[in-house]
C-alpha cells in the first residue's frame, strides 16, 4: 500500500518527511516481526544452532541503477571469511533478479531467499542478527530507521547514481564524523567505500571491535 501520489518523482518527498519526524521530532516507529513468525524462525532454529551469531548479507542486483549493485563474489568471499570465524552467513538475494545465469540463487542464502519476500523473516534476522551488511537498497530502510538492527553501510554514497548522493553531505541526517544516522548508534555505521572483499572485512573487523568495548562497557 501506497501513499496516494506515490512514484519515482515523489519518493524523495515521502523519504525527507519520514526522516524529518524522526530528525527533528525524535519518534522512531520500529517495525516489528509479526507473531506467527516466530514459530517459522523457531523450527528453522531447531536445525541451526540459536548460539551461533548470524551475518545478513542484503544484495541488490537490479537493472535499474546499477552502480549500486552488489559484487555477489566479494560478498560470498566475505561469507566464507565469516563462516570460517564461526558465523553464520546469510545471503538475502534481491528479489528483482533472485537468481544467476543458471537460475540458482547465491551460496549461503539458506533462508535468506525466503527472507526476500517475507518481510516478516527478513526483519526477524535483521533484528537477531550480530550485524547486517548492505549496499544502497530499499531493504536498507529497516535498518537506517531503527535503533535495534546492527549494520554496515558500504558505498553509501558513490559516484554515478541515480538516487545516492555522490558525498556523505548528500546526507543532512548523517553525523559526517561519526558516519551514521544522527539517531544511530556504535553498531549502526556508513561509509563510501566501493564493496570489494577486502573493504567488507574492514568495515566487519572495525564492527567487532567497537561490538567487543561496547559489550565490556555494558557489563
Amino acid at each position: 500500500v501506497f501513499p496516494e501520489g506515490y512514484g519515482f518523482s515523489t519518493l524523495g518527498e515521502f523519504g525527507d518527511t519520514l526522516t524529518e519526524i524522526i530528525f527533528k521530532e525524535g519518534i522512531f516507529c520500529e517495525f516489528k516481526v509479526p507473531n506467527h513468525i516466530y514459530a517459522v524462525m523457531d523450527h528453522w532454529h531447531s536445525i541451526h544452532s540459536k548460539d551461533t551469531p548470524i551475518v545478513t548479507i542484503t544484495i541488490r542486483n537490479s537493472k535499474f541503477d546499477p552502480v549500486r549493485n552488489s559484487k555477489v563474489p566479494e560478498w560470498v568471499r566475505f561469507a566464507e571469511y565469516v563462516e570460517s570465524l564461526g558465523y553464520k552467513p546469510i545471503i538475502i538475494p534481491d528479489s528483482d533478479q533472485p537468481f544467476d545465469e543458471e537460475g540458482l540463487p547465491p551460496r549461503f542464502t539458506d533462508i535468506g531467499l525466503a527472507a526476500t519476500y517475507n518481510m516478516g523473516i527478513r526483519l526477524h534476522l535483521y533484528q537477531k542478527a550480530f550485524v547486517n551488511c548492505y549496499v544502497p537498497n530499499g531493504p536498507g530502510i529497516f535498518a537506517i530507521y531503527s535503533t535495534n538492527i546492527n549494520y554496515i553501510y558500504m558505498k553509501g554514497w558513490l559516484e554515478g547514481a541515480c538516487i545516492t548522493p555522490s558525498t556523505v553531505d548528500g546526507y543532512y541526517w548523517i553525523d559526517p564524523v561519526a558516519l551514521r544516522p544522527y539517531w544511530g548508534s556504535d553498531l549502526q555505521s556508513w561509509n563510501g567505500d566501493d564493496d570489494t572483499f577486502e573493504n567488507i572485512k574492514k568495515h566487519f573487523d572495525e564492527f567487532c571491535i567497537r561490538f567487543n568495548k561496547k559489550r565490556v562497557s555494558d557489563s
